[in-house]
């Protein structure tokens, strides 16, 4: 369990940074949501059948919502609601299961797995290749070029002022 949430937690990072958000605030960001989701998992990890709990483990934001535990965390390190709904995308999945953890950005977009331990050495389960996503940015014309494991030879444009939240198209 704890792997597979410090992935899921390096992972909003890394798409945190990619917004410049300070380091230290990245750090109690991080400390909070690994604290938060240790809590709330620990009675809903079930090895032995994966799938059991993965809708109750599944963090997602939307237009309308932020997840819980991610919007406490982010208030918590010091980032107000209105921001943290501007640096992440504004549709975006995540499902935290034992043994794997994947994202979806967008809903039609692909299911990418950043972590899988079955594939991942010990050395690099955190930090598997697609557990930070390039975030390319094009100045001129104001939009994101986001390439994830699905898509890295096929990069998505993902529109997006700088003031507002991320979408994918």
């Amino acid at each position: 369990m704890i792997e597979e949430i410090t992935s899921a937690v390096t992972f909003l990072s890394n798409l945190l940074r990619t917004r410049r958000v300070p380091e230290n605030v990245l750090e109690d960001f991080c400390t909070e949501l690994d604290s938060r989701l240790n809590e709330k998992y620990e009675k809903h990890w079930f090895p032995e059948r994966p799938c059991r709990g993965s809708g109750f483990r599944c963090m997602r934001i939307n237009i309308l919502n932020m997840d819980p535990l991610i919007l406490q965390s982010a208030i918590a390190a010091g980032i107000p609601r209105s921001r943290i709904q501007k640096l992440l995308p504004s549709e975006l999945t995540i499902w935290v299961d034992p043994f794997e953890v994947a994202y979806r950005i967008g809903e039609d977009g692909s299911i990418c797995t950043f972590y899988d331990s079955e594939t991942s050495s010990t050395e690099s389960r955190s930090s598997s290749t697609c557990s930070s996503p390039t975030l390319e940015i094009d100045n001129q014309q104001q939009q994101y070029i986001l390439r994830d494991c699905k898509t890295q030879m096929r990069p998505k444009q993902v529109n997006c002022n700088f003031n507002g939240p991320i979408e994918v198209k």
